[in-house]
């Protein structure tokens, strides 16, 4: 099933799909979600996943919102950071206060095979 929240929520009301045997959640731009208000929209399906299934988030920050996020749906969860911006700089990312520190640095663009490991 692929689906934005707010549509997600709607089918959701009207009994027309259940999220009770997902095994694999992605949530994508996750910290553009919180900026637009949206994260009320994304926790109340993630409440009805199996808490036993995968649970994917990506998001390019990672603030106070999408740290609680985290918390609250990830079980030992690992940050991947990218080091090198779109300009070629490099971007210092810091992890939020309590995020666990199973972390993997990365300055190549192999994003893929760094997730797939």
């Amino acid at each position: 099933m692929l689906a934005c929240p707010g549509r997600l929520e709607d089918l959701l009301s009207k009994g027309h799909c259940s999220l009770g045997s997902i095994d694999v959640t992605v949530l994508d731009e996750a910290d553009h979600m919180a900026d637009l208000g949206f994260l009320p929209a994304v926790r109340r399906p993630l409440k009805q996943t199996p808490r036993t299934g995968q649970r994917l988030l990506f998001s390019v920050t990672l603030d106070d919102a999408i740290d609680a996020l985290a918390r609250h749906f990830l079980t030992n969860p690992a940050i991947l950071m990218d080091l090198t911006s779109a300009a070629g700089r490099t971007v210092r990312q810091e992890r939020p206060k309590g995020v666990p520190s199973k972390s993997h640095f990365r300055s190549d663009c192999d994003k893929q095979a760094a997730v797939a490991a």
